[in-house]
């Protein structure tokens, strides 16, 4: 199985990630140029017992400024929260308070209908159940017209 991740501009995949280090430049220098950019989310991916799960880490977030979006096999989670209102001379500012997302391309076909997410303690927690195919068997009925002859 291969998952593709969108890495802002590029894409690399878990088979070979050092070619992301050769196609981008580093993350000092491209978060340096605006703060408005949209930065890549961190997330976990876990195979587990029929599904997959990811935890994004979105500490101060609240769910109404979190999206999650399934669109054919990619599942984006978006975050846009502002930074908390404090009085006073700003010392340190190393929090990133702006917008993140993450897509995530997967070859593995999911069941839409059941994906779940919850918020926990600042953890997003997305669980994607796999498709599983079903046998029905159908029932025949006979015409009693046709049964009578």
């Amino acid at each position: 199985m291969l998952f593709f991740f969108s890495r802002k501009k590029t894409e690399a995949s878990l088979e070979d990630p050092a070619s992301a280090l050769f196609d981008e430049t580093s993350e000092a220098e491209s978060s340096a140029d605006t703060t408005e950019e949209e930065i890549e989310l961190p997330v976990d991916l876990i195979r587990h017992e029929g599904e997959l799960i990811i935890h994004a880490p979105l500490v101060g977030a609240k769910e109404e400024d979190i999206s999650v979006t399934v669109r054919g096999n990619e599942i984006t989670i978006s975050k846009n929260a502002t930074a908390p209102k404090s009085p006073g001379e700003i010392l340190i500012n190393e929090c990133y308070w702006g917008p993140l997302s993450r897509t995530i391309s997967l070859e593995e076909k999911i069941e839409p209908e059941k994906i779940t997410a919850e918020l926990k303690k600042g953890v997003l927690t997305v669980r994607l159940p796999f498709w599983r195919e079903k046998t029905k068997v159908v029932q025949i009925t006979a015409d009693e017209e046709e049964e009578n002859h």
